[in-house]
């Protein structure tokens, strides 16, 4: 079986503790910006320096998020940011920008670089792109199934290419493509490629005329599937910088023994399988929407969602026994143990057979009328809640407060005379490091072996404990106070030694030149992406022009047919075409499109050194983005570069490989095509699939930028996308028409 790595998510120095103690293997954490948690706690640039020590010291890789995409004007920032985390120490950072990748690359060449699940590699190709970009490890998107992990793994083999990937296997899951969802960006203003998601999908929506949870997924659980995926992924990620320390425990608890459970399989694990089981109704009562195998474990579509809550369920421990509606008092019969200060929740029905809840935390209860601290399963518990609820309402834990300690670092010891020098020699090693430290001692007629031993043992605050220390200093005799200062001096340079694991590493001061091939690919100043033949026929015909005539004036971009022009593929496809429009980092071959989160010039100068002839600007970019963008450009390498802004049509808010539609509708197998009728989501929002059977939910109305295109053009951007993907023959205008329509600069524009 391979070593496979447990990584745990830390949001604070509680949840640190919590994944050192329960026995993870590294964690991930973010400092106070450019992480895509911007609403955990998160770390000081010092807290960050002491957690990274901190990790080391037992023996646990520490791995900083840098996982947002960066704007121009935060590059100097983020650049000091990763020198400080470079001089301290940091394992690796996690990456969402590719153009951050190459400055890392070159600034930094001993720093590994993982690429983050933002990235949205998918492929192969992908993995292999970014292993030339120097990543280091690919974290896969959540969508890749097992069965492609194999691929991966199996094509990265077979080209020698030596690429560590890690998937997740527990925890939230984001129900949009990683690094292409724009939800919360358009709607309120807050970019999840910011770090800063709102998390609209999480709540109630309205479909074909009902109103559900229809976009917010169960969470991952594939605890009873890693004999499989320990195969192939290198490190397996546990989600969470959200949630609680004990969350945090008990996850990596329950894994870790699981990956144990499936390396020691001919063991007799009677008792550990009864601690694991404990152990994973922990982590339920810690957080759980509900679980699903996830597409990792190729789980059925209508599996991925719970329509009917997005809350955090807890652990049934029980129902409502009897209750006193004048005072709210009620007894419980319990099926679980209950101590105070827990949290629950008491869902029922009314007779209005509407759905009621009320929640508290448990200060105060009564067993047979004693006041106890305490109620263990099976007996009846008395307890006073903030609403009226009914009999056989049932009763969920919901939280559980816990502390937990840093262990104590087991070393072996050794303590004798150097006959030689006649020193008095104590010799500690942690089984890597070892520590050698002398003083003077008097002989003696008496045996002070056991004193001696007895003294170096107290080991008190300091993280260590001797799990063997031998002593052989027969007739001498050294004071207390200096076996103590020898003591602590051994004990100091040792824990010196295991908090700075990385050492020599040296920052790379020149300048960053990125080489490309001069392109010789001619582009006219507009083009025009469409579903179909038809759409096409109606955009030449509104325009007055023959189709022959429309393709000499404008580049084509065509999302199913692909009649000799340039086809715009799927955000995310293994497909590779040498002539197309492509989203994913393995698909990029000829243009990039403007969703392929391009936000910086040095991301520019990435993908034209990739052969990349014309880029698209992502829609997170507001007028001054771009215009820095593009000034930063010149300035830095002295040429104008081929960019293209989307100018017209509408945002694809939400791309996802879930289908809402098909399980609504209650369809057995995907492609039902379902997706072609007209429908809305929220009333407003177009429903958009395409030929991969992944659905976008579009923005209600197009973005119009075409009076800006002057403007553009000054600054320094030479190519403007019309996108046309929903519109049917009454809804399109002649391209000179949309400059007398008012702009609207919604949503990332503005």
């Amino acid at each position: 079986m391979r070593k496979v790595e447990i990584l745990a998510p830390v949001g604070n120095i509680d949840m640190l503790t919590a994944a050192i103690s329960a026995g993870a293997n590294a964690v991930y954490l973010s400092g106070k910006n450019f992480g895509a948690r911007a609403f955990a706690n998160n770390f000081t640039n010092e807290e960050l320096a002491s957690a990274i020590k901190l990790c080391h010291l037992y023996g646990v890789l520490a791995y900083v998020t840098i996982n947002t995409v960066i704007f121009e004007n935060e590059i100097d920032d983020v650049v000091k940011y990763i020198d400080y985390l470079y001089e301290n120490d940091v394992d690796a950072i996690i990456i969402q920008d590719l153009g951050l990748s190459s400055i890392v690359r070159h600034r930094f060449p001993n720093l590994a670089m993982h690429a983050s699940t933002q990235i949205n590699a998918q492929t192969l190709e992908d993995c292999k792109v970014l292993s030339k970009l120097g990543f280091s490890r690919v974290i896969l998107g959540r969508e890749v199934s097992i069965d492609t992990i194999k691929e991966i793994k199996e094509g990265l083999k077979k080209e020698n290419i030596d690429l560590e990937i890690e998937a997740f296997v527990h925890g939230a899951i984001c129900i949009s493509y990683s690094g292409g969802c724009f939800y919360s960006k358009l709607i309120g203003g807050r970019s999840g490629n910011r770090g800063k998601c709102a998390q609209p999908c999480r709540l109630k929506h309205s479909f074909m005329g009902k109103t559900k949870y229809y976009i917010s997924p169960k969470d991952l659980m594939t605890i009873d599937k890693l004999d499989q995926i320990t195969d192939y992924v290198d490190s397996l990620k546990i989600e969470g910088r959200m949630k609680s320390k004990e969350y945090v425990y008990y996850t990596v608890l329950s894994y870790k023994n699981a990956v144990y459970r499936n390396t020691h399989i001919n063991d007799n694990l009677t008792s550990d399988s009864h601690n694991s089981i404990s152990n994973i109704n922990n982590m339920k009562i810690a957080f759980n929407r509900g679980f699903t195998k996830g597409f990792i474990n190729n789980e059925r579509n209508e599996n991925i969602t719970d329509v009917n809550s997005s809350n955090h369920k807890g652990v049934y421990i029980g129902s409502i026994y009897t209750c006193n509606k004048n005072d709210n008092v009620v007894s419980i019969k319990l099926s679980s143990d209950l101590k105070i200060n827990d949290s629950i929740r008491i869902n029922g029905i009314n007779y209005k057979g509407e759905l009621t809840e009320d929640a508290i935390i448990v200060n105060q209860m009564y067993v047979k009328g004693n006041l106890v601290k305490e109620a263990k399963a099976n007996s009846v518990v008395s307890l006073r809640l903030h609403k009226k609820m009914n009999v056989n309402d049932k009763v969920y834990l919901t939280k559980r407060e816990e502390e937990f300690s840093l262990p104590k670092i087991d070393i072996s010891g050794k303590a004798y005379i150097n006959s030689k020098t006649f020193d008095f020699i104590l010799d500690v090693t942690d089984g890597l490091n070892r520590v050698i430290k002398k003083t003077k001692y008097e002989l003696t007629d008496k045996d002070f072996n056991e004193r001696i031993k007895d003294q170096l043992s107290k080991t008190g605050s300091t993280p260590f404990k001797f799990s063997n220390l031998v002593v052989e200093t027969n007739n001498c005799y050294v004071p207390i106070k200096e076996l103590n200062e020898l003591r602590r001096l051994a004990l100091d340079e040792l824990q010196g030694l295991r908090e700075k694991k990385n050492f020599k590493r040296k920052i790379n001061k020149d300048k960053l030149d990125i080489h490309i091939n001069s392109t010789t690919s001619e582009f006219k100043k507009y083009s025009i992406s469409v579903s179909d033949s038809n759409q096409l026929e109606n955009i030449a015909l509104i325009n007055g022009l023959s189709l022959d005539e429309l393709k000499e004036k404008y580049d084509i971009y065509y999302r199913y047919d692909n009649l000799n022009s340039i086809k715009y593929l799927p955000r995310v496809t293994d497909e590779i075409n040498h002539k197309s429009v492509g989203t994913n980092i393995g698909s990029l071959k000829f243009i990039s499109s403007v969703y392929a989160n391009v936000t910086n010039s040095y991301t520019v100068r990435l993908l034209e050194s990739l052969g990349i002839n014309k880029i698209g600007l992502s829609i997170e970019l507001s007028r001054e983005n771009i215009v820095d963008l593009v000034k930063s450009y010149k300035s830095r390498f002295g040429c104008t570069p081929n960019l293209e802004v989307m100018v017209y049509g509408y945002y694809q808010m939400l791309y996802m490989k879930h289908c809402f539609i098909n399980k609504e509708c209650g369809y057995k197998n995907l492609h039902c095509n379902k997706c072609k009728d007209k429908l809305y989501f929220d009333n407003e929002y177009r429903v958009f699939g395409d030929e991969k059977c992944h659905l976008a939910i579009l923005y209600k109305e197009p973005v119009n930028l075409t009076k800006e295109i002057d403007f553009l053009e000054k600054i320094g951007i030479k190519y403007f996308l019309y996108d046309y993907t929903i519109e049917s023959k009454d809804d399109i205008i002649s391209i000179e028409d949309y400059k007398e329509i008012i702009d609207k600069y919604y949503g990332c524009y503005k």
